[in-house]
């Protein structure tokens, strides 16, 4: 009966490799590596083109929209008329609802470590209580 066993168990074990060996993975054939080679050239040779043709194209922005953005010839980045006694750079975030604490820290902050520069905080959306307690904290 163990004979039996192990002669069925043999026969098992090498039946699956024969077929295994059969079925499996080919090596590739020198044609499937010239023409894998010859696809990736021709992928390298069209990312070149493309790298070209981005290169050559520009942007063409119109003037209207330039002007309106502020971008003209010689800038202003405050009201003159306002803000007479502040020092560049102007350091500028914003805070939304939620982020109060965030918003005291980070003046609080700048406060500390640059004391001669103006923050300038922008609401986006705070709550009264939110906007009362940033304005408690960053207010001079």
């Amino acid at each position: 009966m163990r004979t039996k066993t192990f002669v069925l168990f043999l026969m098992c074990v090498i039946a699956t490799s024969v077929i295994l060996i059969l079925v499996g993975n080919k090596r590739p054939t020198i044609e499937s590596i010239v023409s894998e080679t010859h696809k990736q050239l021709h992928n390298l040779k069209t990312f070149k083109e493309n790298l070209e043709n981005a290169e050559e194209k520009r942007l063409v922005a119109d003037d209207k929209y330039l002007t309106l953005l502020g971008f003209v010839e010689q800038p202003r980045q405050f009201p003159g008329d306002v803000w007479r006694n502040t020092s560049l750079p102007i350091i500028i975030t914003y805070v939304r609802d939620g982020q109060e604490q965030q918003g005291v820290g980070f003046a609080r902050n700048t406060a500390h470590f640059l004391p001669n520069h103006t923050t300038l905080i922008y609401n986006l959306g705070l709550s009264q209580y939110g906007l009362q307690m940033v304005s408690r904290h960053t207010v001079a």
